[in-house]
């Protein structure tokens, strides 16, 4: 049999997926009150094709679902899920009177009876072969107290791929709709239906026979636009009443990284009346989606208190009270299943032919209707519950009537649907312009950049799979090397690899080191105490040294009552009273915050203040300036060392014995540090403008320490240079890695300059440096020759491009060893790492395969970008996942989405909102961020191109090309910034701007070509070395954009339409089509957004919103521009 992948963490069930649980949210909890009196309040996915899956092998892919989509598997206790029920069953039969039958042609009918009689029925699988022995239709079955439609196509999807042998995509989050709405934050209560609404369908015969439930499907040619507004309307023209239609919105469209089979719908309400076009249904649809009047709490939160036997009784009245009057809460739900690709349901010996979904009966809701695009085809499904024996006629002929319309309007609203077609109308698509999701939930869309697909009016089931957060069923690229084998030292691993290994998938995840970096430094300091630990221009400091003055600022913190997971500020200098400082914090068992000594003493106070930071250490000199910002106590490292032994320092014969004399009771020696325990928390941009701190653990630190130190061949003689911010966590390199295998950590004191870079090798003979590509510039600048003796030099924080590389030679000499390293501050400092050998011909040299403490995945859409031959080229998000995933960051949520998760084996994942290229020897390639690129004339633009295009030129010394929105606008252009080569003559810097791009134009597609091209002096960094991108100056201040902007209505219409779809405006004619050229809901709102603002007065954008019921019918770009004229001139009539 095909092993559906799944890390091992995922497959040990014991003390794994039992650890999933959620709340039972509000919502589910009326489903559970409802499913007592209604029957299995069931979501039903049916799959009709050829070939039977075998019995045991689909058994064998729903347990192994079950693993990566715990949710299928849940049970009930008291106020939570939690994932202790046995895997879903499959129920292998023929069709039988009682269990699943056609009635009628295009007539399906269950029994009123649930499956089985369990609280909640949970998921389950019945396989109906077809008379011929080769039709076959599959139905999944997943309780909605426990999913809700995405979640449930989420595990359908999970168990084809099984079946398929395909690696598990898990769906490990455990929000809940009243968790998100919490977050997201609500636009006010839901404000309660009224009147209520009778039933479409009447009231029917009255017999004494028990209800029934029916389900009747219709199949339309092609797709239809605007499907939900259109049924909503066609079905209230139909009734011949006033309706009031219910619309479930995934909550998703707000959090598009959430993997989650939850229930996370809440529902908006249309009001109409027979007889309206159905745009202007559509129109108040797209008004409320933008509006996000979905994030509303209904009547269930109030319900939530109560016993589930108390509600199930309200709503068993309430439901009777409906049946005998005929007054509901709406007349009824309709729901869009989005469009599903039958080769993900095909799998196992089975191949769909085509899918729909069975409509839940909401509560208080006579009729529920299921659009899918299947196909070719759109599928249209109707539900009804109700006694009558003529209760199937009456339906069919309902829908019949609601569907004719449909027919009748031909090829103006129904397309084929090829894959290059417009989205669909109510298609939310984050990754575009999510007006929502920008005003109620800043940022969300950003990290992930993914297509999450999910229909606003997607309730039951979403259009498309989003991605795992964590990649647990990694590809065997992203497992990582072994770890080395044990050596001398246990601390770090063999110090001189040949080569940063490839990766074995055969190798498990060495887990969490059992050492700390504490437990590794006293080991290294009672191997070698007279070593020089820390050089510098103060002197030599040895192990022995530097263990004891560790171990006095560690039993100071102590006596002030600082212990296990407190918080300790640093703002100090690259000097050895500094490093023992941050020994002393980690002795101590408390974590580091390392700030700047550079940055304002307001932005130092906000960030120890936000952190909760009562102690905070600094020096002697920088005391007195910063005493007004420090919240709590400021001590000098300095008053620390001296306290407990005052005196000289003692000599290198005695150092070893005074330093084990010192760890008695009450020193730092009896703090026990624990590698789940903090180690430090360095701040990071926030997109609020506030700070967030990375929380990093020492185990976390230690897989770091033990990967990097065989990459880097850092050993005993080993002279690692120290020119770094201790706030960067570049820092780690030198105060970590040398320090825990008998090397040495070489101190810079002051501001990095090319001289002082130089004099680090020169002088104080440094041969292992971590710098960021923006400090070779430094270098490059000073124009010296090599400063030969640096044999290692790696460079991270920024895209390496080759010219950096070529820098980096001329600086320290053609025997430097290159390497090219990765990773967030959220995976504790670099997670991937390339050797340079000369051989890269890329825009940006690759950053390369993940080592033993992390696994690193490629993942897109809709699925985990492999290794393989076809996967070469392949770009996805970074996720990273294992043992260098921080904890998380400080402090409450921000109300964003967390990029963190924690699956149920308790290992964590974190989504970078970088992006790589999958390379042919199954390395990574930086491909920029995902929030960094650019839509310009409908192709996806990578800035690293641009670079490269700009640093060939020889007169240009580096580039740095980044997305700027322009004024007034929402759309993205590319602006470059280059720094000039020294060869170029003042006088000509005039001229370099235009005459770089007449050269990019001569090389470059038109769309790469930058906008905007600034010459500058030097090019900002930020204390960590990186370039400081805002700090640049604001292209369109004084520059005259390179082309006047157009003057007639149509040429701005066109432009706007261009910027907002990523389309070439020269392509756009008058009879172009908004939705057939991608224009989904949210584009549709920011388009007429964008033209009436910038063509109409406030009066006459009036007159114009007022004519949206004919625009929409007919999006062309004549029509906006008829209806825009028409509006200027009823204004001024």
């Amino acid at each position: 049999m095909t092993s559906h992948h799944v890390d091992a963490g995922t497959r040990a069930r014991a003390g794994a997926d039992a650890r999933y649980r959620r709340p039972v949210s509000p919502t589910e909890r009326l489903y559970l009150s409802a499913g007592d009196t209604r029957g299995t309040m069931a979501l039903r996915i049916v799959v009709e094709g050829n070939g039977v899956p075998d019995p045991q092998r689909l058994q064998a892919a729903l347990a192994q679902a079950a693993e990566s989509c715990p949710g299928s598997r849940l049970v009930r206790a008291g106020a939570m899920w939690r994932a202790e029920g046995p895997p879903p069953q499959v129920r292998y039969d023929v069709p039988r009177a009682g269990a699943y039958a056609d009635s009628a042609p295009g007539t399906i009918e269950l029994p009123a009876e649930p499956w089985r009689r369990a609280e909640p029925p949970g998921c389950e699988v019945l396989i109906v072969p077809g008379a011929d022995g080769t039709a076959t239709t599959v139905v999944f079955s997943a309780s909605h107290a426990m999913m809700d439609g995405h979640g449930a196509l989420t595990w359908v999807r999970e168990v084809f791929r099984a079946l398929r042998g395909e690696p598990a995509r898990p769906a490990l989050d455990a929000d809940t709709d009243a968790g998100l709405l919490r977050r997201l934050g609500s636009t006010g209560p839901r404000p309660t239906p009224s009147p209520p609404r009778r039933s479409p369908l009447g009231t029917g015969s009255r017999d004494s026979r028990p209800p029934r439930t029916l389900w009747l499907r219709r199949t339309l040619p092609g797709r239809h636009l605007a499907l939900t507004a259109r049924l909503a309307q066609a079905l209230t023209d139909a009734a011949r009443l006033d309706t009031r239609v219910m619309v479930p919105v995934d909550l998703r469209r707000h959090c598009p990284g959430i993997e989650a089979t939850g229930n996370l719908s809440l529902p908006l309400f249309l009001d109409l009346r027979p007889g309206e076009d159905w745009t202007a249904a559509h129109t108040r649809l797209l008004t409320a989606l933008a509006g996000g009047r979905e994030l509303a709490a209904g009547f269930e939160t109030a319900l939530a208190p109560l016993p589930l036997p108390v509600t199930a009784g309200l709503l068993r009245a309430a439901q009777a009270v409906a049946s005998r009057t005929d007054r509901h809460l709406a007349s009824a739900v309709v729901s869009h299943l989005g469009r599903l690709d039958l080769a993900e349901l095909s799998g196992g010996g089975f191949t769909a032919s085509t899918a729909y979904a069975l409509p839940v009966h909401a509560p208080l809701v006579p009729l529920s209707f299921v659009a899918a695009e299947s196909g070719t085809a759109t599928e249209i499904t109707l539900g009804v519950r109700g006694r009558g024996r003529d209760l199937e006629a009456r339906a069919a002929e309902l829908l019949d009537t609601v569907l004719a319309g449909f027919e009748a309007e031909d090829m103006a609203v129904v397309h084929p649907a090829p894959a290059a077609e417009a989205e669909r109308v109510l298609a939310v698509s984050p990754e575009a312009r999510s007006v929502t999701a920008a005003r109620l939930s800043p940022g969300t869309g950003t990290g992930s950049g993914r297509r999450a697909t999910t229909p606003a009016t997607a309730s039951p089931v979403a259009s498309a799979p989003i991605p795992a957060h964590g990649p647990a069923g990694a590809d065997a690229s992203a497992t990582g090397p072994a770890p080395q084998a044990a050596q001398p030292n246990p601390a770090v691993p063999d110090p001189n690899p040949a080569a940063v290994p490839d990766p074995d998938p055969a190798v498990p995840d060495p887990g969490i080191p059992e050492l700390t970096v504490v437990d590794a430094f006293r080991a290294q300091a009672a191997r070698t105490p007279d070593a020089p630990a820390l050089d510098g221009p103060e002197g030599v400091v040895t192990y022995a040294e530097l263990d004891r003055r560790s171990d006095a600022v560690a039993a100071g913190l102590a006596r002030r009552g600082v212990g296990r997971e407190d918080l300790v500020g640093l703002v100090v200098d690259r000097t050895s009273a500094g490093v023992c400082a941050l020994w002393g914090i980690l002795k101590a068992g408390a974590a580091y915050v390392p700030l700047d000594p550079g940055h304002p003493g307001a932005r130092i106070g906000e960030i120890l203040h936000g952190s909760a930071v009562a102690l905070c250490l600094t020096g002697r000199h920088l005391a007195e300036e910063l005493a007004p910002f420090v919240p709590g106590t400021l001590l000098a490292v300095e008053d620390l060392l001296d306290a407990p032994a005052p005196g000289p320092c003692p000599g290198p014969d005695t150092a070893a014995e005074d330093a084990r004399e010192d760890r008695s009771a009450g020193s730092a020696a009896a703090a026990e540090v624990r590698p789940s325990d903090l180690a430090y928390v360095i701040h990071t941009s926030g997109s609020t403008g506030r700070p967030k701190g990375v929380q990093i653990e020492h185990g976390s630190l230690m897989g770091f320490v033990r990967w990097m130190t065989g990459v880097c061949r850092v050993t005993g003689r080993t002279r690692f240079g120290f020119a770094s911010s201790y706030a960067f966590d570049i820092s780690c390199f030198p105060l970590f890695l040398p320090l825990l295998a008998g090397g040495t950590a070489v101190l810079a004191p002051g501001t990095p300059s090319p001289a002082a870079l130089r004099e680090l090798v020169a002088e104080h003979r440094a041969d292992t440096l971590a710098l960021t590509p923006s400090h070779l510039a430094l270098l490059g600048a000073a124009g010296s020759g090599p400063a030969h003796g640096l044999r290692t030099l790696l460079l991270g924080g920024e895209p390496l491009t080759p010219t950096a590389v070529r820098s980096a030679r001329a600086a320290f000499g053609a025997d430097c060893r290159v390497i090219n390293a990765y990773g967030p501050t959220e995976a504790t400092v670099a997670v991937l790492a390339h050797t340079v050998d000369g051989g890269e011909s890329g825009a940006t040299v690759p950053i390369g395969l993940p080592g033993p403490y992390a696994r690193v995945d490629l993942v897109t859409d809709d699925e985990i970008i492999g290794s393989g031959p076809g996967d070469t080229g392949r770009t996805g998000e970074i996720v990273v996942r294992g043992v260098q995933v921080a904890r998380g960051y400080l402090g409450a949520s921000d109300g964003r989405p967390s990029p963190f998760t924690t699956g149920p084996d308790g290992v964590r994942a974190y989504r970078t909102g970088d992006l790589g290229r999958r390379l042919a020897d199954g390395s990574v390639e930086f491909a920029g961020r995902i929030d960094e690129q650019v839509k310009i004339a409908g192709h996806r633009v990578d800035p690293a191109e641009v670079v490269a295009a700009l640093e060939t030129h020889t007169a240009v010394r580096r580039a740095v090309v980044v997305p700027r929105r322009r004024p007034h606008s929402t759309a993205s252009v590319l602006c470059a910034y280059v720094l000039p080569a020294a060869t170029v003559d003042p006088a000509e810097r005039a001229d370099l701007a235009p005459a770089l791009r007449t050269e990019l134009a001569r090389t470059l597609p038109a769309y790469l070509v930058p906008a905007h091209v600034v010459v500058i002096d030097t090019l900002p960094s930020t204390v960590s070395g990186k370039a400081d991108l805002d700090a640049l100056p604001d292209p369109f201040a004084h520059t005259a954009p390179t082309a006047p902007l157009p003057e007639t209505l149509e040429a701005r219409v066109r432009h706007h339409w261009a910027e907002i779809l990523g389309v070439d405006g020269a392509l756009l004619s008058a009879g172009s089509d908004f939705h057939a050229l991608g224009g989904d809901s949210l584009a549709l709102v920011e388009m007429l957004t964008a033209v009436s603002s910038d063509l109409l007065t406030p009066g006459q954008a009036q007159r114009f919103t007022g004519r949206l019921d004919c625009l929409v019918r007919n999006l062309t770009l004549e029509q906006v521009c008829e209806h825009l004229t028409t509006a200027r001139e009823e204004a001024a009539a």
